[in-house]
């Protein structure tokens, strides 16, 4: 237990004030420059940087021992922070290049903190996630808050300085933890032979393909509300910003709050019921946004459709998350862990920024329909998941 909460101590620290220093570094290319072009072109480079370079750097990792690349990954975070607190001079080349470093370095910690987390949980697996999702989400609702807060009393060099302490901290907890080993079979193999690897490994089995599938069409399904629930609130219902972000609010408490409720009743066991049934109810949620519009004339009672709806998404989201989550943990061999993580990873990210153009362009069209359809399919990928997926057998059988 006690390795537990050197974890999450390193996972609190780490995504706060990296999502905060991030936050600054955004309203600083905006502020000094104010190029939406520009800030547009910012967050598209490292989106790109992401989808790309995970699956590489996911091959990459086995091959060295994991606690010394931590260390040493780490040491470079903190370093270019310190470089970037005593050094900055309102140079927005440099802010591009500080956040490029860092966003290699923490996909590569993440990777490797993910791939270990059996290792380090022992028993508490199913709790330390439920843990962790709750980090992570109150990480989205705090975090701009409080770097909202820190840009306007103080300056981006003293962010990057608080920022880099933080860093140093969670090297000194990551220090304390127990990491795999490098791979000896990895090391004998070329770069592009464990990359190859990865790939059949996924393709191998049919637990682990159908996983994969249905991870990928929910998180593209589903990104439809993010698109589609702003749209409905300010150009169909014509309510204000308040109720906006009273939608945002809703979905990150729910998220918060399913994290909560799964960390006290853990989930074990029958992981296929509970994503089939998150699955089922993410479907209807979906078709209940559709339905929403409809009721424009009262716009009251279609803003309390979705914010019904809302709150459901946010505990069905988690339902499925933390089960697919346990199981690739407790099933997927340990040698293949960080290489299945990275390319499922760079899956999912490279599906979103896709799934934000297609709803983008189909919403407005008819946004009724475009719900409707998202719940139709996400049905039969319900039917798809529940036919190749045998929840009495080995993932890879």
């Amino acid at each position: 237990m006690h390795n537990i909460v050197k974890l999450l101590c390193f996972d609190t620290l780490s995504t706060f004030m990296s999502s905060i220093f991030s936050f600054a570094c955004s309203f600083y290319i905006l502020t000094l420059t104010g190029s939406g072009s520009l800030f547009g072109t910012y967050l598209g480079a490292i989106a790109i940087i992401e989808t790309l370079a995970l699956p590489l750097i996911g091959t990459f990792i086995d091959r060295v021992a994991h606690k010394r690349l931590l260390m040493i990954g780490q040491s470079i975070s903190t370093g270019i922070l310190l470089l970037f607190a005593f050094a900055f001079t309102e140079n927005i080349p440099m802010i591009f290049v500080t956040m490029i470093v860092l966003v290699f370095v923490d996909m590569i910690v993440s990777s490797i903190v993910s791939s270990n987390l059996q290792l380090i949980s022992g028993e508490y697996l199913e709790k330390l996630i439920s843990y962790r999702q709750i980090v992570t989400s109150a990480s989205g609702i705090l975090s701009p808050i409080l770097g909202g807060l820190l840009v306007a009393i103080l300056s981006i060099q003293n962010i990057a300085l608080i920022n880099s302490v933080t860093e140093f901290l969670c090297l000194l907890l990551l220090s304390l933890l127990t990491f795999k080993n490098a791979d000896v079979v990895q090391q004998q193999q070329t770069f592009s032979q464990n990359f190859k690897d990865g790939l059949k490994y996924i393709a191998r089995f049919n637990n682990l393909k159908a996983i994969t599938v249905t991870a990928a069409f929910v998180n593209f399904l589903v990104t439809s509300i993010m698109i589609g629930v702003p749209f409905m609130i300010l150009q169909q219902l014509h309510l204000t910003s308040k109720h906006l972000g009273l939608f945002e609010s809703i979905f990150s408490g729910s998220v918060l709050a399913s994290g909560l409720f799964f960390s006290i009743f853990t989930l074990k066991n029958h992981y296929k019921r509970y994503i089939s049934t998150s699955i089922t109810v993410l479907a209807f949620v979906l078709v209940a946004f559709g339905i929403a519009p409809m009721f424009q004339e009262l716009p009251w009672l279609s803003f309390g459709i979705i914010a019904f709806a809302t709150i459901v998404a946010g505990f069905a989201v988690n339902l499925n998350n933390i089960p697919l989550q346990i199981l690739l943990q407790k099933e997927v061999e340990e040698r293949y862990k960080t290489r299945v993580f990275a390319l499922l990873g760079s899956l999912s990210m490279g599906l979103r920024p896709a799934a934000l153009v297609f709803f983008g362009f189909v919403i407005p069209l008819h946004t009724t329909l475009a719900f409707v359809i998202s719940g139709i399919v996400l049905l039969w990928v319900l039917l798809y998941f529940r036919k190749r997926f045998a929840e009495n057998t080995s993932i890879f059988e």
